[in-house]
């Protein structure tokens, strides 16, 4: 009980208040959500390519032995609840072909409906599901209706799921996956919670990334996540981002990644591992593949002070 008292006395009103009340919250937002009618999507029209970045992942290779095994019935397996998260991120369809993933999504949307008690609907893998279908979206520029209605339910449910009780690197993402739907579906919102929603972004980006370039979660592992959702977004070539800010930030946030990196790997403290965010090298051949111009990597030899 004291340790529990020690880790909330350091939280803010905001999250003490989600923390409290996000069980409440989802459960309303799910009988919301099953009443509504989603009908009448508007998209837009895939325009643009989207560069997408495989790197070394260990529970993706995991995740393509086992749903060859298991097939649809993968849904409904009792692992641990992070191997759990990771099947429901969908990051593995990328290593199928466009028929073989399209049947992977649509067997997840038919045996995953909407519920309380499934896991997959936690904020944070449907935020990170919502990214990788509209990826997949852009990349083989394939949006059928039943397709948007998944969309545009992830959409809701994470704009009334925001994980603010969790900040970090979690927010962050739910605000990631809402900016990419944006991208897609911008249409389908009014347009006072898209300003919102953007003004929330940017004030996450000044909130969590430190003047050193540093995240603030001090997790070089969180860190390189970090840039390879910043590296995302600036492919979007949204008009409401400021795309000089964001590549100032990339830029500082990779130079911070080359001082800590050793052996194209991160160093083992706080909560990081291997081969489960992308390395610094990827992370660098992402950003030159962009073509972005990296002033401070150029300059890699100034001197940077660490607090």
């Amino acid at each position: 009980m004291l340790r529990y008292l020690n880790t909330v006395k350091y939280f803010s009103i905001n999250q003490i208040f989600y923390l409290f009340f996000k069980n409440l919250i989802r459960y309303f937002s799910i009988v919301i959500l099953k009443k509504k009618n989603f009908l009448n999507i508007k998209s837009k029209r895939i325009k643009f390519s989207f560069f997408i970045l495989r790197y070394q992942n260990d529970f993706t290779k995991k995740i393509n032995k086992i749903n060859k095994k298991f097939g649809k019935k993968i849904w409904k397996k009792n692992f641990n609840k992070l191997f759990t998260y990771n099947i429901h991120y969908l990051d593995f369809i990328f290593d199928h072909s466009k028929n073989d993933s399209k049947k992977i999504i649509y067997s997840w949307i038919d045996e995953n409906e909407l519920s309380y008690k499934n896991i997959a609907w936690d904020p944070y893998p449907t935020s990170l599901r919502l990214i990788n279908l509209i990826k997949w979206s852009i990349k083989y520029n394939y949006l059928s209706k039943k397709l948007l209605e998944t969309l545009i339910i992830h959409t809701n449910f994470i704009m009334m799921n925001m994980e603010y009780h969790l900040r970090g690197n979690h927010l962050f993402i739910n605000y990631k996956a809402l900016i990419f739907s944006f991208s897609l579906l911008e249409n389908n919102f009014h347009k006072k919670i898209k300003e919102k929603i953007y003004l929330n972004f940017n004030n996450e980006l000044e909130n969590q990334i430190l003047n050193d370039g540093g995240h603030f979660e001090q997790s070089p592992m969180y860190h390189n996540q970090f840039v390879y959702d910043l590296l995302d977004i600036i492919q979007l070539k949204c008009s409401r981002l400021d795309r000089k800010k964001l590549l100032v930030k990339i830029d500082k946030m990779l130079l911070w990644s080359s001082i800590m990196n050793h052996n194209d790997q991160v160093p083992f403290f706080n909560d990081s591992c291997i081969n489960v965010q992308p390395s610094y090298s990827d992370l660098y051949n992402y950003a030159n593949k962009l073509n972005l111009d990296l002033k401070y990597i150029k300059k890699k030899k100034k001197e940077i002070i660490f607090f």
